[in-house]
């Protein structure tokens, strides 16, 4: 595999598979982690997104708690990437 300035994903998750084939116990850690990771990304733009359509459309006139909402996705996000 080459290096990629900005990997997505789908690269990460490439690289896990490689990982899980050839790699040792440490390596089949990291790719557990990796997953974990990319799973959070995307709970958090799928949160991000949905507030953001709801806030657009009208649904979420308070913006006190529009911000209450994505606070606690960002939050959400933080504590399982640190994790």
């Amino acid at each position: 595999m080459r290096p990629v300035d900005q990997p997505t994903q789908a690269d990460a998750l490439a690289i896990t598979q490689a990982l899980r084939t050839h790699g040792r116990m440490d390596g089949r850690r990291l790719a557990e982690r990796i997953e974990a990771l990319c799973r959070a990304i995307r709970k958090f733009q799928s949160d991000v997104l949905h507030l953001s359509i709801r806030h657009q459309q009208g649904r979420h006139r308070n913006t006190e708690a529009t911000r209450a909402r994505f606070q606690s996705a960002i939050t959400r996000f933080v504590n399982t990437s640190d994790a």
